[in-house]
């Protein structure tokens, strides 16, 4: 039974209109009698009715009325289908009279006529007995099960794109259709106890909720159990194992598939021996043993076909990765521009104590005292009385601005020798203190403000995170290839395929069947093929059931690092670091803190550091150095620190390479026999400066070299030994060649430095 309803199948058939015509007939008439024969209650027929509603007036609605009507007369014989076979015909030539009226076209009009025809019909067979209740009761039944079997079958069989409600109501109908045609299969039996039917239902109950949860799987049973208790005339007992067995199945949907057939039977059995229906039990048990068979060896494309097209989960969202994607990278800066926040308020102190008044009288005193005959009297043998003295009068001075003679005691005021001199000096150095103390609130209130631009930053960029809609970078043309390709090997795997800002190709797949896809060695050149693009792994990000996929860079580049310290030194200085972002682009950073040693070290490291965060959180890299010397220039205003940077990225699907320089030592690149030189706009800015960092593009092209080198081993001045030594390098390893350069240089320049060497080889990927 396809999902998408029969006029889907009939328009894959290959031929003219009338066979199409003709397969379509043959499939309503096949219907119309499954249905038809479908009895519930102990000898009631509504279905077949309501199908007939369903199909209208066409030809293909006359089939159907012809099969209702065979089928019927095949359960029930002639006098007990009489009554359903008089309603048919009726329904039909309702549809026949309205077919060019426009009411015929709305979805409750069908449905209407048909629950009409039947209280017209019932209303004879039920008035005839005298209106007893059961008889009433069932005349109500079928009046409500004609007319809502007549609405669900015509959303099963006619496909629409209406509506968003449109997808649930159609898998509504399909598993009402699927109900009650098995209860007509439920008839045939083996050996006169197991059920055909019912063994359907038990492998449809088991199918779904493996593949829709435990709500599927519960609801599913419900409404299959309900309608194998209808056709056996017995209490709710299929109803409730049907959906205790699915709803737990469901539950362990996500493990092995004999895990999930296993918690079915256990269930199931137990929901058996607990509703104790005595002669059903033990059909039940091999009922649900026989469906879990069918379960064990269905292919795994039918059970895709269930979980795509009947549970109705996409599984497939490349807009909604791509969406997450661009989410997680903002979320990235935000954290990167929270990280330097926190960085500086540790390192700058938020208070100085410039509170204290009496250092006002401190330094008066130096300046006017220190010369005065009475010194060894005032501030030592009487020291109690002068701090008394000057005690009492700073309160007149806090309240004046100022103080004055009235305000000393007298007592120290008669014995000052130079009263007046004193008194300037205090003024004057009260006066200072009030300057100081309005300048470092200006200054600390820049600071605030100048750091709670982070956080705004911070507050903006999660802002837009929670509102990114990414949806034209989504690729479904590529992912409709690798649904069918996932689908043709059976792997149960969701996911998406998305373009990121740099056009690169990522696919993001999950669920149990990545294992049995990595399985295969060569799943990644044929997934390659499927898609119609050269893929890599991300290996950093895949797990055991998480596969990232990306598209291939054309080049590669490989990385060599030598290093040495400055000679009595315990650590360098330097630091370096190289990482390829999501995008294709290969980053390499050297840094070289201030002088050598441990607070060098963790100088450059740290630069280097939220540089690496910043690049892979998206931002651009002339931003997050401009950013990085913003902090370095606030951070120099209370410790003298600097570090000089060297970046260089390179585009490894163009070859596109930006080189930028914070008074770094210059850069070389070869290509052939020729070796060019790299600088920055100016040795002397280092990270820190006001400045924008110096930037070279240029083209990093198969075979290139590139050299990166500290101050220690050049600062471009008598170079040409370095120059000679890249010139002649042949086809040494990038590591080889960084040593043999770093070895050179303890010849030439010594090692009065730090010194560390960096070589990028570029090659066309094979």
């Amino acid at each position: 039974m396809a999902a998408q309803g029969l006029s889907a199948v009939f328009s894959d058939i290959k031929g003219n209109e009338a066979t199409v015509k003709a397969v379509e007939c043959a499939v309503k008439f096949a219907l119309g009698a499954v249905l038809g024969a479908a009895e519930i209650f102990g000898g009631s027929l509504p279905f077949g009715p309501g199908f007939t509603a369903a199909c209208g007036s066409g030809l293909g609605g006359l089939f159907a009325l012809i099969g209702a009507m065979l089928g019927s007369v095949m359960r029930a014989g002639f006098t007990g289908a009489m009554k359903y076979c008089a309603i048919s015909v009726l329904i039909y030539s309702a549809a026949f009279v309205f077919r060019d009226a426009g009411l015929v076209r709305r979805k409750w009009f069908m449905p209407a006529i048909a629950a009409f025809m039947t209280a017209c019909t019932g209303f004879v067979y039920a008035s005839d007995g005298g209106w007893p209740l059961q008889a009433t009761a069932i005349y109500i039944t079928e009046i409500i099960l004609i007319g809502g079997s007549a609405y669900f079958y015509a959303e099963a069989i006619n496909s629409h794109d209406t509506g968003t409600d449109e997808p649930l109501i159609r898998r509504w109908s399909l598993l009402i259709c699927g109900a009650t045609a098995l209860i007509t299969l439920s008839l045939f039996k083996i050996f006169d106890i197991i059920s055909l039917g019912r063994i359907a239902a038990v492998t449809a109950v088991i199918v779904t909720a493996r593949k829709g949860g435990a709500g599927a799987g519960a609801v599913t049973g419900a409404a299959l159990g309900l309608s194998m208790d209808a056709a056996a005339s017995s209490a709710p007992f299929f109803t409730v194992s049907y959906a205790l067995a699915g709803m737990v199945s469901g539950i362990f949907s996500g493990g092995m598939r004999v895990v999930s057939a296993a918690a079915y039977i256990l269930a199931n059995a137990a929901g058996g021996i607990w509703g104790g229906a005595g002669t059903l039990l033990m059909p039940l048990l091999y009922e649900t043993f026989a469906g879990s068979v069918i379960f064990m060896v269905l292919p795994p494309s039918l059970l895709l076909e269930v979980k795509e097209r009947i549970v109705g989960r996409e599984s497939f969202e490349g807009a909604q990765r791509s969406r997450e994607y661009v989410r997680r990278k903002a979320q990235d800066a935000a954290l990167a521009f929270r990280e330097i926040y926190d960085e500086m308020r540790r390192i700058l102190p938020d208070n100085i104590n410039d509170n204290d008044i009496s250092t006002v009288f401190d330094l008066a005193a130096e300046a006017v005292c220190r010369k005065c005959p009475r010194a060894g009297i005032c501030w030592k043998k009487e020291y109690g009385k002068t701090q008394n003295a000057l005690n009492d009068a700073t309160a007149a001075m806090i309240k004046n601005g100022k103080l004055t003679a009235e305000d000393i005691p007298g007592y120290f005021s008669s014995a000052c020798v130079d009263m007046r001199g004193l008194l300037s000096a205090i003024n004057a150095e009260y006066k200072a203190m009030q300057q100081r103390r309005v300048f470092r609130n200006r200054l600390k209130e820049s600071r605030k403000n100048f750091f709670d631009q982070y956080l705004d930053i911070e507050a903006v960029i999660k802002g837009i995170a929670g509102e990114l809609d990414a949806s034209k970078c989504a690729e479904t043309e590529v992912e409709s290839r690798l649904k069918l390709y996932l689908r043709g090997v059976g792997a149960d795997i969701s996911g998406g395929v998305f373009r990121d800002s740099n056009n690169r190709m990522h696919i993001e797949l999950e669920g149990s069947g990545i294992m049995d896809l990595r399985r295969d060695s060569k799943y990644l050149e044929k997934i390659s093929a499927a898609v119609g693009t050269r893929l890599c792994e991300d290996t950093d990000r895949s797990k055991r059931s998480r596969l990232f996929l990306l598209e291939a860079e054309p080049l590669a580049a490989s990385v060599g690092i030598a290093a040495l310290r400055r000679p009595g030194q315990g650590i360098s200085g330097d630091s370096n670091t190289n990482f390829k972002t999501e995008e294709g682009v290969l980053c390499v950073l050297l840094s070289d803190g201030m002088g050598s040693g441990e607070g060098a070290a963790k100088e450059s490291a740290g630069t280097l550091r939220i540089l690496e965060r910043f690049i892979k959180a998206g931002v651009s890299p002339l931003v997050s150095l401009k950013l990085m010397s913003s902090a370095m220039l606030a951070k120099n205003e209370e410790c003298m620190s600097y570090a000089t940077v060297d970046l260089m990225c390179v585009n490894l699907f163009t070859g596109e390479t930006e080189l930028f320089k914070y008074g770094a030592a210059p850069s070389y690149i070869k290509k052939g026999g020729e070796v060019r030189r790299v600088t920055g706009e100016s040795f002397a800015e280092r990270l820190g400066a006001a400045s924008a960092p110096g930037c070279t593009r240029l083209m990093l092209e198969p075979d290139t070299v590139a050299v990166i080198a500290s101050d220690g081993v050049t600062d471009g001045r008598g170079d040409e030994w370095l120059r000679r030594a890249i010139g002649e390098a042949g086809d040494e390893t990038p590591r080889a060649l960084a040593r043999s350069i770093l070895e050179k240089a303890t010849v030439f320049t010594g090692r009065e430095d730090d010194m560390t060497v960096i070589t990028v080889t570029v090659k066309q990927r094979s």
